[in-house]
């Protein structure tokens, strides 16, 4: 009589052999193994690529909020400098004057300076330079005009409506 499976080559496909199923949950616990690892590294670039995008969305809106002050700042000093030009505003201020609200946040001041090298020494001119503030960002602009030494002072509504200007 011939022994059970003494003939046969190769794997069997019965469970009988003790070594052959020992050798499969070999194979399916490496199987899970190479899983979890691909499920592991695909969760960690994916971490990464989280970490660089809002790191680039933070330098963008930081750089955006910049860019809004900046232009805020110069759009205030630009009118404060027309309010020169027109004689409301003077250009002998002492300290840094406040805006009125909702600008209270910004400060003003003017500084005005006679020409110097390169220009005639009798000329009507002088440097008027406008420095704006913010009192909680870090932000200063500040805006450099040549104007006359006295410029005109306060226009009246009625001068301008007259010489047909203002309607």
């Amino acid at each position: 009589m011939v022994p059970a499976g003494a003939g046969q080559t190769g794997m069997t496909m019965g469970c009988s052999n003790p070594g052959l199923k020992t050798n499969r949950m070999a194979q399916g616990a490496r199987l899970r193994g190479t899983v979890l690892l691909e499920v592991v590294l695909s969760l960690g670039l994916f971490l990464f690529a989280v970490a660089i995008i809002s790191g680039g969305m933070q330098a963008s809106v930081a750089s955006v909020d910049r860019l809004r002050a900046g232009t805020h700042a110069l759009n205030l000093a630009i009118s404060v400098m027309s309010e020169i030009q027109l004689g409301i505003k003077d250009t002998q201020t002492a300290s840094p004057e406040p805006f009125l609200p909702p600008f209270q946040d910004w400060t003003w001041e003017v500084q005005a300076n006679p020409v110097g090298e390169g220009f005639d020494q009798n000329s009507n001119l002088q440097q008027v330079e406008v420095i704006v503030r913010h009192s909680r960002l870090a932000v200063v602009h500040r805006l450099t005009q040549l104007l006359p030494v006295n410029p005109a002072v306060g226009l009246s509504t009625n001068s301008l409506a007259s010489s047909g200007t203002l309607r």
